[in-house]
């Protein structure tokens, strides 16, 4: 069956989302990266490529997010409603938004 993290990795799957969202606040296109990261750059999704960002504007009414993933460990970056990647977030017990 599938697996289900225990509710200490999924808090702090939702904590390191909340950490990534605050830090893709301040990054620039021009900032330097390593290639195969992705990242949301003025909420769009980012790719690293060639350690440069290649960036792919989100769907309408969507915006780049850092979500915390729910059968592994970590997160991951996808475009998806505010109102989604805040409940992903809550979910994981994470406080703030």
């Amino acid at each position: 069956g599938p697996v289900v993290l225990d509710n200490a990795t999924l808090l702090l799957n939702g904590q390191q989302a909340q950490i990534l969202n605050s830090q893709f606040q301040s990054l620039m296109i021009s900032d330097s990266c390593n290639s195969g990261e992705t990242a949301c750059v003025k909420s769009a999704f980012a790719a690293c490529l060639n350690y440069a960002w290649r960036v792919q504007t989100c769907p309408s009414s969507k915006l780049c997010f850092a979500l915390p993933q729910i059968r592994t460990n970590g997160t991951f970056v996808a475009c998806t409603s505010p109102n989604n990647a805040a409940s992903i977030i809550a979910a994981t017990g994470a406080q703030g938004g």
